[in-house]
């Protein structure tokens, strides 16, 4: 499977939290045909070493950020 490359552009001092700033780009990359079916998203281990916080956060955190999409 084909790994989607990731090309997000997240501020790090916006009002709107890291994960639901990282839900909201991977919906947008989704709606613009950048991610498609198939394609493999890094693991959350990984997500959560780029955004700079523990994964157990990035996770509950993101879970919560996808509902309100």
């Amino acid at each position: 499977m084909k790994t989607w490359a990731i090309a997000l552009k997240l501020e790090r001092h916006s009002h709107v939290p890291l994960p639901m700033q990282l839900a909201r780009a991977v919906a947008r990359e989704v709606r613009e045909g950048r991610l498609r079916p198939g394609q493999v998203l890094p693991s959350s281990r990984r997500l959560a070493s780029m955004l700079g916080v523990h994964r157990n956060t990035f996770r509950q955190r993101l879970a919560r950020a996808e509902q309100h999409l």
